[in-house]
């Protein structure tokens, strides 16, 4: 008998050969990151290894049927390495078990029975037609599946189990697998069958018939049980639809309310017609573009299989873009980008193979998607001024992805953007639908390259910005976690934690949090999280939020990391002026004020570089909950902070986000009345333009207006409100707010807060209202700073006249105003990503 498993019962040197194989293969598993982990990875590889070595095996012809059996054992026993891995590591968990119980023994099967019919029906080239018909499975679903369905998971009888977007950190195992894996054994049945039909025996024959029938079902049924997401299921589940000029929206009608998607119709159109005036695209009349707005993370997961991404499936059929709403205001410019792309895309993807171009054309074009850092400032803080080579390789086919995430998006999107201003577009979609630089630029590719280096390297950076920035470059991806995939306890209760909130179930979500907080108790973002819940129910209850303010105090004290964290210490001193405990806020502010101000911040410093972003928030990217500058991402992990006698704060300490946000929230607070409707703002359960506190109707200090904006767009994605409707008693109140909280000077900590009202408001106010108290930051373009000419080069064929085309688009007519500091206001100016993102709304509330 032959082949790699013959394995004879007296053979003692087999066995041990075998088994020093098995396991030897599990330690090559070890030096590859993902794999190395005993989960979802590496049970995808082993199930698509051991389904080929299955069909090769049973096609041979001294195959035995316990072969099978001997294939399964020596991917099993290779995986002893990656248990022991895990063990030590503290990763092992119940979900990879599940993995690799459901995935490789089912694949194995499946391939060796289809092999055994091959080989049995007497196919010439046994071993080879086996193969090919099992890589026909591999692939041949996914390419079906990838055209007719937008999903982004895959349940497959070779691989098993693919779960979606490649960023997923954590990946549980889903029930529905073990429904898929049914279907699979019912055609290892069918394989393991058919040869045997020959005879005359009828019970083998009904019972066949009864396995096909079984098969056929489930198929019907895949839709239903998750298996499969067609687009007719998602538009059912979602159940919402709203309609444009080019677009149909369907969205769950269970977090969407119609005048939010009257505005959210408005921002399709307005990006879709600066979009293809850009690209210069004629869009096909009739053709409809499918939008599927997702309520929450987990219901896009559940029917799609991305979770922490918006995507598009370009190689889909049909032209269409999945969002949740709490990423729609920085990622629907993106992800139309891709979908217009589709229209000078190559035939059979419809995009380019070059992942560089996809995605650089994205971020060239959606320059406001991010809330902190330009690509331009991620470039030059990191130095990475790429070489011709260096360029040439990030737009190959497979060059993007050798490079770290971070750096990859950011030298992708700002050299694009220097490709679509100095020459002319068709240029780049001549590239893209080729998928080569060369093809498109040519030989002036390398006056490209020099005309990139000499435009970014004149910008400006910070030095929050920079530090913040680097941190970025170097964050590690999923390849460099120690536990990628795992699903721990904690994991669980803090995804149940953010669902429950995501679902406005605050009692579940508090009762989670106080878990998680058991057991990560250095957890800074959470324990702001959770005073914050604590003190929205009890205001809401009328509890004894004297308790509330103790025990948080208490429990900051019990752990010395989080007793003199700046922000917390805010947080801390908000709730005792909650309870009406105004002596032992003031007492608090005091001590800290004192070490923030030791900081030197203020004099001689820009009050933006103070400023954070105040973008929505997102609990598992920033740190404090709230309007008050507080959002951006906090210290370092090992950055510990304690009572200011006992810990001498370094430079480090004192230029981070986390002290400069504190220093200007305490600034907010120096008037203790005003720090008392501010605290009745924040932690009061439900915000309402329709019905405001009574003191703001009356107040004239903008700060508690922009406060109050700028919470309840926190809580509320989508910046509409039913209370902005012409015929609304309430709209007279709401517009007069707005005045209030748009008086100039424009304050870069509500810098968002201000955006948000401009797509508010826009509906009602007129265009002139915003030109008026915000035009004195546009100015008009002054042209691009004095760069390097074209070097002349040979031409052949038809490779465009660079020398002749870059002077002409270099003119400064037609460019987009650009920001300035307007008289009177000394001292403050707009980061440029900020410059970015007016400069969007400002268009937006003008068309």
């Amino acid at each position: 008998m032959s082949g790699p498993f013959n394995i004879k019962q007296s053979g003692k040197r087999n066995r041990l050969l075998f088994w020093v194989a098995a396991v030897g293969t599990g330690c090559v598993l070890l030096l590859f990151p993902l794999v190395r982990s005993f989960h979802v990875d590496s049970a995808v590889l082993a199930g698509t290894i051991g389904a080929f070595a299955g069909a090769w095996l049973a096609a041979c012809p001294a195959a035995r049927d316990r072969d099978a059996l001997l294939a399964a054992g020596f991917v099993y026993i290779s995986s002893i390495p990656l248990i022991a891995r895990d063990a030590l590591t503290g990763c092992l968990s119940a979900d990879g078990a599940a993995f690799w119980l459901f995935i490789p023994m089912f694949s194995i099967l499946f391939g060796f029975s289809a092999g055994r019919a091959i080989r049995r029906f007497g196919f010439p080239l046994p071993r080879v037609v086996s193969l090919v018909f099992v890589f026909a499975v591999a692939a041949g679903s996914v390419l079906v599946s990838m055209y007719f369905f937008p999903q982004l998971y895959f349940f497959n009888h070779v691989f098993g189990y693919w779960p979606g977007a490649i960023y997923d950190q954590v990946v549980p195992f889903p029930d529905r697998m073990i429904l898929f894996r049914f279907i699979t054994l019912g055609w290892i049945a069918v394989f393991w069958i058919l040869p045997h039909l020959r005879g005359s025996d009828l019970l083998l024959k009904g019972i066949f018939a009864l396995v096909l029938c079984s098969i056929l079902l489930n198929y019907l049924m895949a839709p239903q049980h998750g298996l499969i997401s067609p687009e007719s299921r998602i538009q059912k589940e979602l159940g919402g639809i709203h309609q444009t000029k080019h677009f149909t929206l369907y969205y769950s009608e269970e977090d969407y309310e119609p005048h939010e998607l009257d505005l959210l119709g408005r921002l399709h159109e307005f990006h879709f017609r600066e979009l293809t005036d850009t690209l210069k695209v004629e869009w096909p009349d009739g053709k409809r573009i499918h939008s599927y707005l997702y309520g929450n993370e987990w219901q896009m997961q559940r029917l799609t299989g991305a979770k922490g991404v918006s995507y598009v499936p370009v190689w889909n059929r049909r032209p269409q873009m999945h969002m949740r709403k709490t990423a729609i205001d920085g990622t629907l410019r993106h992800e139309m980008v891709h979908v217009i792309a589709r229209q000078f895309g190559n035939r059979l993807l419809n995009a380019s193979w070059s992942i560089g171009m996809v995605e650089g054309l994205a971020v060239a074009l959606a320059p406001a998607s991010s809330t902190r850092l330009t690509f331009d400032q991620m470039v030059v803080s990191n130095d990475a001024f790429y070489t011709l080579e260096e360029i040439e390789e990030l737009f190959s086919l497979t060059g993007f992805y050798r490079r770290p995430g971070s750096a990859a998006y950011a030298v992708s999107g700002s050299f694009t953007a220097t490709l679509l201003q100095e020459f002319p577009v068709e240029l780049f979609k001549k590239a893209y639908r080729r998928s080569s630089l060369r093809r498109g630029y040519g030989y002036g590719l390398a006056d490209a390259v020099k005309i990139w280096h000499a435009r970014v390297a004149g910008m400006e950076v910070t030095e929050e910005e920079g530090a913040l920035a680097e941190a970025l470059f170097t964050a590690p991806s999923l390849f460099d976690e120690r536990c990628p995939r795992a699903w721990t306890p904690v994991h669980r209760k803090r995804d149940a934690y953010r669902f429950a909130l995501a679902t406005g179930d605050t009692v579940r979500a508090l009762t989670l949090l106080t878990e998680v907080l058991e057991a990560e108790p250095a957890w800074q973002g959470g324990w702001v999280a959770w005073l914050q819940l604590r003190l929205e129910s009890e205001t809401r209850g009328a509890g004894d939020l004297a308790a509330v303010a103790e025990e948080a105090a208490a429990a900051f004290a019990r752990h010395t990391e989080l007793s003199g964290h700046p922000l917390l210490q805010v947080r801390l001193a908000d709730a005792f002026m909650t309870a009406g405990d105004r002596n032992r806020a003031l007492e608090i502010r005091d001590r800290q004020k004192g070490s923030v101000n030791d900081l030197e911040i203020g004099a001689g410093h820009d009050a933006n570089d103070r400023a954070g972003d105040d973008s929505n928030y997102d609990p598992d990217e920033y740190l404090e909950v709230g309007p008050d500058s507080d959002l951006s991402p906090g210290p370092p992990d090992d950055l510990k902070y304690g009572h200011d006698d006992d810990l001498e704060y370094t430079p480090a300490d004192r230029a981070s986000p986390v002290w400069r946000q504190a220093e200007s929230a305490w600034q907010r607070r120096s008037d203790p009345d005003r720090w008392e409707k501010l605290v009745r703002i924040l932690y009061k359960p439900d915000l309402s333009p329709a019905q405001p506190p009574g003191f703001l109707v009356d107040t004239d200090d903008p700060l508690l207006v922009r406060v109050f904006f700028g919470e309840w767009f926190r809580r509320n994605p989508v910046p509409a409100a039913e209370s902005l409707s012409p015929d609304h008693i309430a709209t007279e109140i709401a517009i007069e707010l707005i005045r209030r909280a748009l008086e100039p000077p424009l304050d870069p900590h509500f810098f968002e807060t201000c955006r948000s009202l401009i797509y508010l408001a826009s509906p009602v106010l007129p265009a002139a209202f915003f030109e008026e108290r915000l035009g004195g930051w546009m100015r008009p373009g002054t042209g691009e700073p004095e760069g390097l000419m074209l070097e002349g080069h040979d031409r052949h064929g038809d490779e465009p006249d660079l020398e002749r085309l870059v002077p002409e688009l270099r003119s400064p007519e037609g460019r987009q105003p650009e920001l300035q500091r307007p008289a009177g206001q000394d001292g403050l100016t707009l980061r440029p990503i900020r410059q970015a993102r007016l400069e969007e709304a400002l268009r937006f509330a003008g068309s």
